[in-house]
């Protein structure tokens, strides 16, 4: 069974500047065309964020189970991708856990000719439980995924640098 333990064994990077590749990748893989890394706050002032939003797909609430509840598995892996196909082992939305305790995905998808918008919450506390709120409509609504992981210290902020960032996805 997958538990914490699990998780920790698995190789997931530990270092922010891939955790933040590996989010820029995802929305690629959505189908974004544009995906925008965003520092916000300060750490002696309010509490800062990374967020790495995607206009993409978004993530379809009724896959939930098999994008967020299977661990080491991608849906992903069944696409012909000519991007990025040295990754796609399934853990990639766990890079967080090299930034902060918890994340948060707030993300936009197309269903019945409308945008359906819901929240999906990660925390290394469960690693294993995906907490998801409903889905509502969003009239004039576009697709994507807001990727919001908090940071709780200024040596992970320090490490932040952009050109080493947009070397690794080179």
């Amino acid at each position: 069974s997958v538990d914490n333990n699990s998780f920790d064994s698995a190789g997931i990077t530990k270092d922010c500047q891939d955790a933040i590749t590996e989010y820029i990748w995802n929305g690629f893989e959505a189908s974004a065309t544009e995906v925008i890394v965003e520092i916000v706050g300060e750490v002696m002032q309010d509490p800062p964020e990374i967020i790495i939003r995607d206009n993409g797909t978004g993530i379809q609430q009724n896959t939930i189970h098999e994008t967020f509840g299977a661990f080491l598995s991608s849906q992903k892996k069944s696409k012909h991708l000519r991007i990025k196909t040295h990754t796609n082992k399934g853990k990639g939305r766990f890079s967080y856990l090299a930034i902060a305790p918890a994340a948060v995905w707030k993300t936009r998808y197309a269903r019945d000719g409308g945008v359906f918008a819901y929240e999906i919450r990660l925390s290394s506390q469960n690693k294993a439980q995906v907490e998801e709120s409903e889905a509502v409509e969003c009239p004039n609504g576009s697709t994507g995924t807001d990727v919001i992981i908090p940071v709780n210290d200024s040596k992970t902020m320090a490490q932040l640098q952009w050109p080493n960032i947009k070397k690794k996805l080179m």
